[in-house]
């Protein structure tokens, strides 16, 4: 399930293994180190 982090205004207790999108990314939002990037959606 792949759901916008934005979403949330409070900490989840989730694990984020991806980050989707990454050419949509507004130029203030900082990329996590050790985690994949895929620049559009994530290719299985």
């Amino acid at each position: 399930m792949e759901i916008a982090i934005a979403l949330f205004d409070d900490d989840i207790p989730v694990k984020i293994d991806a980050q989707i999108y990454t050419s949509y990314k507004a130029s203030w939002c900082k990329l996590d180190d050790g985690v994949a990037i895929f620049s559009e959606g994530r290719k299985e």
